[in-house]
């Protein structure tokens, strides 16, 4: 369906059932499959999640790694798209 409308040029009425598409599938997501890690009625604390969360570079090197190497391809990718910005404005 979608490459009819763009092949007949109706690139404004694909925009708009995609997206309806998406937010159609979206709102059965969140309305109609139960979540199995519901929170209980109890009351929650007022404490920092993450205040515990510190990791040892020395045990978990392979952790450190794989960090470094996620941040450096997120960095490469940031470049490239500021490059291509710029390259086309300019």
């Amino acid at each position: 369906m979608i490459q009819l409308l763009l092949a007949r040029d109706q690139v404004l009425l694909t925009v708009i059932v995609v997206s309806v598409v998406s937010i159609l599938t979206t709102l059965l997501t969140v309305f109609v499959i139960p979540d199995p890690n519901r929170p209980s009625d109890r009351p929650q604390c007022a404490v920092n999640p993450l205040a515990g969360a510190q990791i040892d570079s020395q045990t978990r090197r392979n952790l450190s790694w794989w960090l470094l190497n996620r941040f450096l391809f997120w960095a490469g990718l940031t470049a490239v798209q500021q490059f291509i910005i710029g390259y086309i404005v300019a």
